[in-house]
C-alpha cells in the first residue's frame, strides 16, 4: 500500500528530528505549514497522529498503541476525501481494508464511494476480496487462503458472471471466459446460468447470437435434467435425408419364419437388432452403435424386454457391465468394470434396485467402498477408504438417511460425532493425525449452536465462533499461533456488524 509506506516512511524521519522530542510536538513544511502533529514518547511516535498536505488539508490520521499501529487509520486525498481506511491490531493489518474513489455522474451529487474491501489476518489476506464498480454492484471477487488467491469471478455492469481464474498454490492457472457477446453485441462462447447458492443451473454454446451444440439443464442438486442439441439455434431432430436413409432388413430360416431384424445404414448394422427361434419366438437382442459396434447383447423376452444375462460393452470392445435382468428389471449380482478392464464394482439388484451389500474398487483391486442398501436405499453399515486404506467416512444408514455415530474425514481432519434422522445433532469433535483436537461444537438438527473452538495443531486456539439456531452471533475471535489476539469479528443477523470495535460498510446501500 503505497500510501501506508509513505506515512511510515514520514515517522522515520519523525524519529530522526525528534529523538529529544516528548508529549504533544509538531512538524512543519519549509514553507511553515504544519505537516503532522502528534504525541512522542522515548523518542518514538505513540498515540494518536495526524498528518496534513502542504494545502492544510488532512492527509491521514490513526493511533498507536504502545508505539505499533492499532484501530483505523484513515488516508485522504489533496481535496479531503478518503482515499483508503486500514484496521490494525498489534501493528499489524487485522480487519477490512477499504479502497474509495471520487465519482460525479453527469448531473448527479459527486460521491466517494468503495471499490475495493479486503480482510486481513494477521497481516494476510483471508477469505473473499470484493471490487465494485462505481455503483456499488460487484466487480469481482477473490477467494484468499493465508495469502494466496484459490479462485476469483469477475463480474460485468449488470450482474452477470463473464470471466474465472483458478489458481494452484496462489499462481493463476486457468482463465475461462464465458457469458460474452461479441463486436456485434451478439451472445458468442460457452454461456452459464446458476443458482442463487453458485450451483451450475444450465450451459450452452452460441455463435452469432444463435444456439449451436448441446444445451444442458441442471436442477438445484446438479442433477442433470434436460439436454438438447441444437444447430444454427434450431432443436437437432436427428433427422435422415435421401442419400443416408435407414434400411430395417430381415433374415429368415427355411421354414420362412423370421431369424433376424435389425435396422442397416450404408450396410452398417445399427441400434436394436432382435433374434428369434425357429418357432418365431424372441429371445435375445443385440445392440449397436452407429459404427456397427457392439454395445450390448443379451437376452429378450415376448414383450421385447431385456430377460437373462446381459453384457454391455465399451467403444473398445472391453465389458463395461454384466448381469442378468428379469423381464426388463435388474435383478441378482451385477458386476462393472473399468474402461482398462479391471473390476470397478459389484453387488445386487432386487426388482431394478440396490439391495444387499455393494462393493467399489480402485484400478489397482483395493476396496474403496461398501454399503447395503435394502429396496434401493442405503441401509446398514457404510464404509469409505483412501487409496492408502485409512478410513475416510463409517456409520450407519436407515432408510437412506444417516443416523447414529459417524466418522468422517474432510482433507487432514476426521470428524467425529452422531446423527439423528440425516442431521448433525449433538457434540461433533475434529481430529488432526494423531488425534490432536482441531475442532469442538454442538449442533441442533443439523445447524451449529453455542460456542465452536477451533484448534492449531500446537494446541492453541486458532478461532472461536458463536451460533444461535445456525446463524453467527455474538463476537468471533481469531488468535494467531502465538495466542495473540489476531481479530474480532461482531455478527449481528448472520452478518459482519464491527471488525475489531469498528463498523462493517454496507456496500451500495
Amino acid at each position: 500500500m503505497k500510501l501506508q509506506f509513505v506515512v511510515f516512511l514520514s515517522f522515520f524521519f519523525l524519529l530522526l528530528a525528534a529523538q529529544q522530542e516528548e508529549g504533544f510536538v509538531r512538524f512543519y513544511y519549509p514553507g511553515g505549514q504544519v505537516s503532522s502533529e502528534g504525541i512522542m514518547k522515548n523518542g518514538k511516535p505513540d498515540g494518536y497522529w495526524k498528518s496534513y498536505y502542504p494545502n492544510g488539508v488532512l492527509k491521514s490520521e490513526g493511533k498507536r498503541t504502545n508505539f505499533l499501529l492499532d484501530s483505523t487509520w484513515i488516508f485522504y486525498t489533496e481535496t479531503g476525501d478518503t482515499l483508503e481506511k486500514i484496521n490494525y491490531l498489534n501493528g499489524k493489518k487485522s480487519g477490512f481494508y477499504y479502497k474509495y474513489q471520487v465519482i460525479q455522474p453527469k448531473n448527479d451529487v459527486r460521491k466517494n464511494v468503495v471499490i475495493l474491501k479486503e480482510l486481513y489476518i494477521n497481516d494476510v489476506r483471508e477469505g473473499p476480496s470484493y471490487v465494485y464498480y462505481p455503483d456499488g454492484k460487484l466487480k469481482s471477487v477473490t477467494r484468499y487462503s493465508n495469502g494466496k488467491p484459490e479462485e476469483s469471478f469477475e463480474y460485468d455492469e449488470k450482474g452477470t458472471l463473464i470471466t474465472i481464474f483458478s489458481y494452484k498454490n496462489g499462481i493463476l492457472r486457468n482463465v475461462e471466459k464465458i457469458n460474452r457477446y461479441d463486436a456485434a453485441g451478439k451472445k458468442t462462447g460457452v454461456w452459464r446460468e446458476y443458482y442463487p447458492d453458485g450451483k451450475l443451473k444450465s450451459e450452452a454454446t452460441y455463435k452469432n447470437g444463435v444456439l449451436y451444440g448441446l444445451k444442458k439443464e441442471y436442477d438445484n442438486t446438479g442433477k442433470l435434467i434436460s439436454s438438447v442439441n441444437y444447430v444454427e439455434g434450431n432443436i437437432d431432430i436427428h433427422y435422415n435425408d435421401e442419400n443416408d436413409s435407414i434400411e430395417i432388413i430381415e433374415t429368415t430360416y427355411e421354414n420362412g419364419t423370421v431369424k433376424t431384424s435389425g435396422a442397416y445404414k450404408k450396410g452398417i448394422p445399427i441400434g436394436v437388432h432382435k433374434i428369434y427361434d425357429e418357432k418365431g419366438n424372441l429371445y435375445k437382442a443385440v445392440i449397436y452403435d452407429k459404427t456397427g459396434k457392439v454395445m450390448a447383447e443379451g437376452g429378450m423376452n415376448s414383450q421385447a424386454r431385456r430377460d437373462g444375462r446381459w453384457v454391455e460393452y465399451y467403444e473398445t470392445g472391453r465389458k463395461k457391465n454384466e448381469g442378468s435382468y428379469l423381464n426388463g428389471r435388474r435383478t441378482g449380482e451385477w458386476v462393472y468394470f473399468f474402461p482398462s478392464g479391471e473390476k470397478e464394482q459389484k453387488g445386487f439388484y432386487k426388482d431394478d434396485k440396490y439391495d444387499g451389500m455393494w462393493e467399489w474398487y480402485d484400478q489397482k483391486g483395493n476396496l474403496v467402498r461398501r454399503e447395503y442398501f435394502s429396496e434401493g436405499k442405503e441401509h446398514g453399515m457404510y464404509l469409505e477408504l483412501s487409496v492408502s486404506g485409512d478410513t475416510i467416512a463409517w456409520g450407519q444408514y436407515a432408510e437412506g438417511i444417516k443416523h447414529g455415530f459417524w466418522t468422517e474425514k474432510e482433507g487432514k481432519i476426521t470428524f467425529m460425532g452422531e446423527y439423528i434422522n440425516g442431521e448433525k445433532n449433538g457434540l461433533w469433535k475434529g481430529y488432526f493425525d494423531k488425534n490432536k483436537i482441531y475442532f469442538t461444537g454442538n449442533f441442533e438438527h443439523g445447524n451449529p449452536e453455542g460456542k465452536h473452538v477451533f484448534y492449531y495443531e500446537s494446541g492453541s486456539i486458532r478461532e472461536v465462533q458463536y451460533y444461535s439456531g445456525g446463524l453467527k452471533v455474538g463476537n468471533w475471535v481469531k488468535y494467531n499461533e502465538e495466542g495473540i489476539l489476531a481479530c474480532v469479528i461482531t455478527y449481528r443477523n448472520n452478518e459482519e456488524y464491527m471488525v475489531n470495535g469498528f463498523k462493517v460498510e454496507k456496500i451500495g446501500k
